[in-house]
């Protein structure tokens, strides 16, 4: 069966082309033919150009071109490196694809992983629920994310309005299960992100030699909130030097290296070398567990049922912090990840055997468990 994946792949955002290059080998591993179909989403990619202007008032215009100067240089590299992970490591389509409507060619087509969901994220993009003419492609939600846990009412017309399209769903967060099981009379299904439900061996070309020494990782998305006064606490208690991965301007102190541009690369080399993480990021969190590192996530208020559900599945509940005066009690305490891997296994099987009845057994290569 030839697969095709509509998802954010071309988003210079770490998750997004890592959770695309996972869900690309593991339905390789099925023995299935896959592409990431190359759809260009303006909205998506808007949010990651070099140039980025605010064109809301004389002000916001203003300071936008000012940060424009300040970050191009960091913009382009963060660019470059993207692009080439893209170019040497997903099987894009030979297409691309303004509508997706002109989408042709494939048997299945599956919409996923990640906020393919969240109207906030696509600005309402009806592309992401696979309306497209062709009725005997097969269409397969994998691991859709809507974000958040709640939703408004404009969003759920919208999702229940395009739902329709869908032979099966699954969804990545329980709280979305419940949602869209209120939108649909369909069967939902709750799955693994595909950066967990992957070989682990996958990543293994990826990493490099640790040349830092010890340290602590600091991988932030979004607003910085309290995670400051947290890293510093932790970096203290630790007696390691800090490295930062956020686009957010922060003042670096002593022993505190602010690293901007990286590649997905390299961000998985760092999290794999990492003597402890501390992260706002829900793919800094699946990384960390994937790689059986000691962490604290701390989750946004708005966006951070994604990171409590999956560490709730994992019964790591203890490693979600919203203020430093826990950091003493937990940075002494190792992740018992014989469990955790245990817990992460069964729900891969479960995943996997979601793909399969999907897309129908193919000549399955070896998938580890």
């Amino acid at each position: 069966m030839k697969v095709g994946i509509l998802t954010f792949h071309r988003a210079n955002n770490y998750g997004a082309v890592l959770q695309a290059y996972a869900l690309q080998e593991t339905i390789q591993q099925l023995g299935h033919e896959v592409e990431i179909v190359d759809y260009k989403q303006q909205y998506i990619e808007s949010k990651y150009r070099k140039v980025r202007l605010n064109t809301k008032s004389i002000l916001s215009l203003v300071r936008s071109i000012a940060s424009t100067v300040i970050h191009y240089h960091e913009f382009s590299q963060r660019e470059r490196n993207f692009n080439s992970f893209r170019f040497n490591n997903l099987a894009l389509s030979k297409n691309s694809y303004d509508k997706v409507s002109e989408i042709q060619g494939f048997d299945a087509l599956i919409s996923g992983s990640d906020q393919v969901w969240n109207p906030k994220a696509t600005g309402y993009d009806k592309a992401f629920f696979l309306d497209t003419p062709e009725s005997t492609i097969k269409k397969i939600s994998y691991a859709a994310s809507l974000g958040r846990d709640k939703i408004t009412e404009e969003e759920k017309n919208f999702i229940q309005g395009n739902i329709a399209n869908f032979d099966s769903i699954s969804v990545r967060e329980e709280s979305a299960k419940d949602i869209v099981s209120s939108l649909t009379n369909k069967d939902i299904t709750r799955v693994l992100d595909p950066t967990l439900l992957a070989d682990p061996k996958i990543w293994d070309k990826f990493l490099s030699k640790n040349e830092y020494g010890d340290y602590l990782l600091v991988y932030s998305v979004g607003p910085l909130n309290n995670l400051l006064e947290i890293v510093n606490k932790t970096s203290k208690k630790l007696g390691v030097k800090v490295l930062f991965i956020t686009e957010k301007k922060i003042k670096t102190g002593s022993n505190q290296v602010h690293l901007k541009g990286v590649s997905p690369e390299k961000l998985l080399t760092l999290i794999y070398n990492a003597n402890f993480i501390v992260t706002n990021s829900f793919h800094g969190t699946a990384f960390s567990l994937i790689f059986n590192k000691n962490f604290l996530t701390i989750p946004h208020k708005d966006s951070g049922a994604r990171m409590i559900e999956l560490l709730h599945m994992a019964k790591l509940d203890k490693r979600l912090i919203k203020d430093a005066e826990r950091v003493n009690g937990l940075i002494e305490k190792n992740i018992n990840y014989n469990t955790v891997n245990a817990i992460i296994d069964i729900e891969k099987k479960k995943s996997i055997d979601f793909l399969q009845n999907e897309l129908g057994i193919a000549n399955r290569k070896n998938l580890n468990n």
